[in-house]
């Protein structure tokens, strides 16, 4: 018996958070094949951890997956460039880049689309486009480390860490401190930042580990809150994350390729929202793929309206990161700042993170089911 006509596969390359939403998503629509493609022999925990805000969890509760978010969130994006030489079904229609912000996925559709422009004369264009394909060093270094609890009480029994998640800002330096597995270790995040070496390609290893000296002179002569928590570190493992981002793309589909999640736009993570965006990316392309509407004939215009949709919401997102990023680092005022001042950056802080906080995800679903109704039986 042959497939019925509006039938059609769909190929996910990446198995992290985004990838594995949107094929869970798809699972949905018995009329949708949906193949994963993952270069990791094996899913592993990658980063210390990720912020869902209330418009990601409306989202999973919306999917049904409010009870195995716990599970689900020890994926990752996978960072490794993928490919599957002869491997990817024939009949595949549509193709979603989920591979990481080195996404190969990215790099095919971005090549083909400048080369498209280039047809038409327009080399400059054509250059910003290949210009977009590889992600930038942000300029921030992240270090990472587990300080077992008990270590650190025995130094401080009253450290503000233990009561509440705590920050510590500095010029071009903070830190983020939490507690992890019901209280046993404090999670403890420094950043370092090097605003003049924004925008460069970074050359190494983007993931390493730090020598616990370093870190602590990091922070020599900080409150005496920060000198007991790096007092922590002399003997544990630090790693060391280069922050690389993607400068904005213009659109994140083109023909009957897409990409989402941080193929689509890797952001710095002062919003605490990466992950966050990869799930709503996938809700609403999920959505308009399980659509009566969404055929092999429409591919174009579905994966166009899930570009109109999110690229708009994720660019103001990962703004909003970056300026977070330069509040953190006290980058946007003088040494001899003021109370009202230092007052005035936490107000733009918080700002920045009500943005996400408080706008409602259901209403970009309802705007994007409008928008393909409108389009596709015009």
């Amino acid at each position: 018996m042959s497939d019925p006509p509006n039938k059609f596969r769909v190929a996910i390359c990446g198995g992290g958070i985004g990838g594995l939403t949107l094929a869970f998503a798809l699972s949905k629509s018995p009329d949708i094949g949906v193949d994963v493609y993952e270069a990791a022999s094996q899913f592993t925990e990658v980063g210390a951890g990720i912020g869902l805000w209330w418009r990601t969890r409306q989202v999973l509760k919306a999917l049904g997956l409010e009870e195995d978010v716990a599970r689900l969130l020890t994926f990752t994006p996978n960072e490794d460039r993928v490919a599957f030489p002869g491997r990817v079904r024939r009949d595949v229609r549509y193709l979603i880049g989920a591979d990481g912000v080195k996404s190969i996925v990215r790099h095919g559709m971005l090549r083909e689309a400048a080369a498209e422009v280039q047809m038409q004369s327009w080399d400059n264009e054509a250059a910003e486009l290949r210009s977009l394909i590889e992600p930038r060093f942000s300029g921030v270094f992240c270090y990472r480390a587990l300080i077992p609890a008990e270590r650190l009480s025995r130094i401080s029994p009253q450290h503000s860490v233990f009561s509440s998640h705590v920050m510590y800002l500095g010029k071009n330096q903070h830190i983020i401190a939490y507690q992890v597995s019901r209280g046993r270790f404090i999670n403890f995040v420094a950043f370092e930042d090097h605003p003049d070496e924004e925008g460069t390609h970074f050359e190494g290893a983007w993931v390493s580990d730090a020598d616990p000296t370093y870190v602590s002179d990091l922070f020599h002569g900080w409150d005496k809150e920060v000198s007991d928590l790096v007092q922590c570190l002399h003997d544990l493992k630090i790693i060391r994350w280069v922050i690389n981002a993607l400068a904005t793309l213009p659109f994140f589909a083109f023909g009957k390729v897409a990409v989402l999640g941080d193929a689509a736009h890797a952001m710095t993570p002062f919003m605490g929202a990466g992950a966050g965006e990869a799930i709503e990316d996938a809700s609403i392309l999920a959505a308009l793929l399980s659509h009566p509407l969404a055929t092999r004939d429409t591919a174009s215009q579905v994966l166009g309206i899930y570009s109109s949709i999110r690229q708009p919401l994720t660019t103001e997102v990962g703004r909003r990161s970056r300026a977070n990023g330069e509040h953190f680092g006290l980058r946007r005022i003088r040494p001899d700042a003021s109370p009202s001042q230092l007052q005035e950056v936490v107000k733009n802080i918080q700002d920045n993170f009500d943005q996400v906080s408080e706008t409602d995800a259901a209403q970009d679903m309802q705007r994007a089911m409008e928008l393909l109704q409108a389009e596709l039986t015009a």
